[in-house]
């Protein structure tokens, strides 16, 4: 392989949102080809993707390839006769306004928004998953920091869970829930012992200035945390974005005092756009070397 497999499935991520160089797109594809490790990486990061699959129906598609062939062609012949050159830089502009349409529509059919602020839907998302499957294990730690159930000794005073899946699924949610004092104490012990991370830096967050951290797990894929007011309430919240930014305007759907000071996660944010170019840098790098 001309490529290693480290390098391609840091590539992956701008492959599957269509913003990689036609360069790195054909790389990714030919390496694809070849390596059934990274085709399977591939396909269970595509399938993390909660949407349903738009129904191929393969006859069909083929009669619309066809159609479309034999227009093109008689398109091109009629123009290449009456003004050659002008007529095909017509045929191209419409074609183009075609590619997009058909991108904008895929794009469009993927896409999905799920909102749940009932607490008793905790486990009732439409794909079967609940709020802790979402945060249990995404990031790279099979333990959870938000709870596995919501019992009865749990006043849960407010809830929200958003998922979103514009093209990769963006997980929202927080939790704010009172406990009476032993279990107070027994739910922050549980947090304590957590293999919490580092989170300061990442997404450039400097920290809480009202909240204590009980529990944090925290990746360039997003934030999943716990934290205590001292005095019986416990917030749990959690961000997964997959794309190295968050799609969901977190902002405006989370307390400002539950997330972290300086947190800078949206799709434009200067982490996304590192990693982003640093990628196109290596694989540019790689192509160097191979062409040497």
């Amino acid at each position: 392989m001309k490529y290693p497999c480290d390098l391609i499935r840091d590539i992956l991520p701008l492959y599957h949102d269509e913003v990689a160089s036609e360069e790195s797109i054909k790389v990714v594809e030919e390496h694809l080809c070849e390596c059934s490790e990274c085709k399977e990486y591939y396909t269970k990061m595509c399938e993390s993707d909660v949407v349903e699959p738009v129904v191929y129906d393969e006859e069909l598609e083929q009669k619309t390839a066809d159609s479309y062939k034999s227009v093109y062609k008689k398109v091109i012949k009629k123009a290449c006769k009456i003004v050659g050159i002008v007529a095909l830089s017509i045929v191209g502009v419409i074609l183009a306004l075609y590619l997009l349409v058909v991108a904008y529509l895929k794009i469009s059919a993927a896409s999905s928004w799920e909102e749940h602020k009932d607490v008793s839907e905790y486990g009732l998302l439409d794909d079967g998953k609940s709020a802790l499957d979402y945060f249990s294990g995404r990031l790279g730690v099979e333990e959870a920091i938000w709870p596995e159930v919501i019992t009865e000794k749990m006043d849960v005073q407010d809830y929200l869970m958003i998922y979103y899946c514009p093209w990769d699924p963006n997980c929202l949610g927080y939790m704010v829930t009172q406990y009476e004092e032993a279990d107070y104490k027994a739910e922050v012990e549980r947090l304590l012992q957590y293999p919490s991370t580092e989170y300061i830096g990442n997404y450039d967050a400097i920290g809480f200035e009202k909240y204590e951290v009980l529990a944090m797990d925290a990746s360039i894929f997003g934030f999943v945390y716990a934290l205590t007011d001292g005095e019986g309430t416990i917030i749990y919240v959690g961000m997964h974005f997959p794309g190295y930014g968050m799609d969901i305007e977190y902002e405006a759907y989370v307390p400002e005092e539950y997330l972290p000071t300086g947190l800078d996660a949206g799709m434009d944010n200067p982490t996304r756009q590192a990693v982003l170019d640093e990628a196109e840098a290596e694989l540019e790098r790689y192509r160097k070397e191979q062409e040497d």
